[in-house]
């Protein structure tokens, strides 16, 4: 990390809070104190790090406060002093919590919200429109723009986009539900990079040809030479989107959708040309593995499905080759994972961590949501510690199906079918976690049930959580609890 010529740095800021006035020696202390906690933290002399909240923010959201010795509390404050710091010094920087009230109407109307949910999700906009000038009634699209500027531009918050997109969600739900509210509806931006195009975008021809293709696989006829080597439902989805991602990359970067009427015009030359190139200009001309994957793909659709001739399928595997990663084994982020848990002691923390949890948070009364969420993440911290499944088949673990009674043990069972190898898993549970497990199900599961489910992590309505947000949540727990951000996939690990 540089400074750019002529731009302050935290060095900067640290000999202007020497002269600025109205600040009692505390005051003055506690504000330096935190600048120079961050220099060290970052682990460069502080003229070197740029006094810009973007910079600081991207490095700053990187940190575990437990990896550093520091509670989230004290974090929190270190990142509210620093901030503070940089506003006094004359840089434009978003308070992390305002502290000046809302305008008379925007008070009027905010205490109306008929949900707590919308008070926090527009809470944020009313005070920038508040400071700013700009009455309820006089938001545009352009208000929400500015919004997401200064939040992106001056914040130190953790996901500014996050926080824009939730206050264009919840400004959405105020117009259709609460009395008075101004019924402009405005766009909610989805920030997620999407690339994949509909089937409706391609001729009917090829989804047909793509389903029966799937279809033979998972049922292929072993006495033909040339048959589909044979997959389980799980794969076959797999590769339904594989296969429309690739097509969406040829058509995003030129190619006409009606050139792509089966499988065989998507292994033709100029479309898989085009389709990779799009995806190496997406990935700044990095070689990943879904490439690769893509172009093993290709190669089996090409010899067992449109019947490729010779040259067609030498010049797929030469495009195998070319895409295949030179490194192999765990990735660098993984292995960096896994020293932290040299430390034999962090190691056993991880071990006792759903133990202390539930111990920790089932003392509090009342028992909130927040707490239940809390122990059913530790108990899924615990079952990755005993039984690495895939974080899929954690979020779609089945009270009855799933968890089967043998005598006094409890087994974790996951079939074949729903295994990304083909291969039933049976894993038995040690005596602490089924204990844990009980009064998971007995006490815990009950705040958390949405609808009438048999899932033991159900989700918001019927079904169980999804796999995404249960690892997410995983990753934020460890990282909370013992400093390291661990994944549900780096248990396998």
């Amino acid at each position: 990390m540089v400074t750019p010529a002529g731009a302050a740095s935290l060095a900067d800021v640290l000999k202007q809070l020497q002269h600025i006035e109205g600040l009692s020696g505390r005051q003055r202390m506690d504000l330096r104190s935190a600048v120079s906690t961050v220099g060290r933290i970052l682990g460069r002399p502080l003229s070197e790090i740029p006094a810009s909240p973007p910079v600081l923010r991207g490095r700053l959201d990187a940190i575990a406060p437990a990896s550093i010795g520091l509670t989230k509390g004290r974090w929190n404050n270190v990142r509210s002093l620093l901030r503070k710091a940089l506003k006094i010094s004359g840089i434009a920087v978003m308070p992390g919590r305002h502290l000046n009230p809302l305008s008379a109407d925007w008070s009027e109307h905010m205490a109306k919200l008929p949900t707590r949910t919308l008070k926090i999700g527009l809470s944020r906009l009313a005070h920038f429109c508040s400071d700013a000038g700009v009455a309820r009634r006089d938001v545009k699209p352009e208000t929400f723009e500015r919004f997401r500027d200064a939040l992106e531009r001056e914040g130190l918050l953790t996901d500014p986009r996050t926080v824009h997109r939730e206050a264009c969600r919840c400004w959405n739900m105020a117009a259709k539900t609460a009395t008075g509210w101004p019924a402009l509806a405005v766009a909610v931006p989805d920030y997620r990079q999407w690339y994949c195009l509909p089937w409706s975008t391609f001729p009917p021809g090829f989804k047909s040809d793509v389903e029966a293709m799937l279809a033979k696989a998972q049922q292929p006829d072993l006495l033909v030479e040339t048959a589909l080597p044979e997959i389980n439902a799980t794969t076959a989805r797999h590769r339904r989107s594989m296969i429309r991602r690739t097509a969406s990359a040829a058509v995003l970067n030129g190619t006409a959708p009606d050139r792509i009427q089966r499988i065989s015009d998507l292994i033709s030359p100029d479309v898989v040309d085009t389709a990779f190139r799009y995806f190496l200009a997406r990935s700044g001309n990095q070689l990943t593995r879904g490439m690769h994957e893509n172009a093993k793909l290709l190669w089996t659709l090409a010899k067992h499905w449109a019947g490729a001739d010779e040259d067609c399928l030498k010049r797929l595997s030469t495009l195998k080759q070319k895409l295949a990663p030179e490194r192999t084994g765990m990735t660098r982020k993984n292995r960096a994972t896994l020293r932290h848990f040299e430390d034999k002691a962090l190691a056993v923390d991880l071990l006792k961590l759903p133990g202390r949890v539930f111990k920790e948070v089932g003392c509090r009364l009342p028992f909130k949501q927040r707490d239940a969420v809390e122990c059913q993440i530790a108990l899924a911290v615990g079952l990755l510690t005993a039984a690495p499944i895939r974080a899929k088949n954690l979020a779609a673990i089945d009270l009855d199906r799933s968890l089967i009674k043998a005598g006094k043990r409890t087994h974790l069972f996951v079939p074949a079918e729903d295994v990304k190898n083909n291969v039933e898993v049976e894993i038995p549970l040690p005596d602490h976690l089924v204990a844990l497990l009980a009064k998971y199900v007995e006490t815990v599961r009950p705040h958390l049930i949405r609808a009438p489910n048999d899932w033991l992590f159900p989700g918001e309505e019927s079904g169980h959580k999804g796999a995404s947000l249960l690892s997410t949540q995983i990753r934020k727990l460890t990282e909370r609890r013992l400093g390291v951000r661990v994944t549900a996939h780096q248990f396998r690990h």
